[in-house]
């Protein structure tokens, strides 16, 4: 019985950008949880595709919309259990470069075998427009040449983390609005010819 099946994985660690403060959200070493609060700050994504079914996988494409346009990606070759990647050894990775919807289209020569899996790093400076949101929602798809896109909902609309369906890294974005004034002045004294003390 064929079962093709292409599993996805995300994870996300946010780095804060201090511009030299820290105005109190921010610990010492500049990571923190998973909240964001400025245009800068960086979030460094994790994404593993997995060949989870009984048949070897081609056509292979990943999207993300935090990919940037024209730049190139490396993704490296491994297994995947227990939430740990483990790169094949001697190590193996080819790169892909981001068309402007956010794919990586593979080369369909290339064939993930039954239980092999992809990781793909990369980084994400924040930008305003994504602080004036009440969060930052980053979703991966994958699909192959026997499998269906994987998304982020079920058949009925609702979400799932099963990582069949794909899945979802959201930040929380701390809204601080903040107004500030300053305010100077010359003063200029008339004697008249004498002096009072002031």
């Amino acid at each position: 019985i064929h079962s093709p099946e292409l599993s996805v994985w995300k994870s996300g660690v946010v780095s804060l950008d201090f511009n030299g403060t820290n105005d109190g959200d921010r610990n010492q070493s500049g990571v923190a949880g998973n909240f964001i609060d400025s245009a800068g700050d960086q979030i460094d994504y994790s994404i593993v595709v997995k060949n989870t079914g009984n048949q070897e996988l081609s056509s292979l494409v990943i999207t993300d919309t935090k990919l940037t346009s024209g730049a190139t990606y490396t993704l490296s070759i491994g297994t995947y259990e227990n939430g740990i990647f483990q790169p094949t050894t001697p190590s193996s990775s080819f790169t892909v470069v981001a068309d402007s919807s956010g794919h990586l289209t593979l080369d369909p020569t290339f064939k993930l075998a039954v239980g092999q899996a992809l990781e793909l790093d990369f980084t994400y400076t924040v930008t305003q427009g994504d602080i004036s949101g009440n969060q930052l929602v980053n979703t991966v798809f994958a699909d192959s040449n026997l499998t269906n896109p994987s998304g982020p909902a079920n058949n009925d609309g609702t979400d799932d983390t099963d990582p069949k369906d794909g899945v979802s890294y959201t930040t929380t974005t701390i809204h601080s609005p903040e107004l500030s004034v300053w305010k100077s002045g010359v003063v200029s004294l008339d004697f008249n010819g004498t002096n009072d003390g002031d």
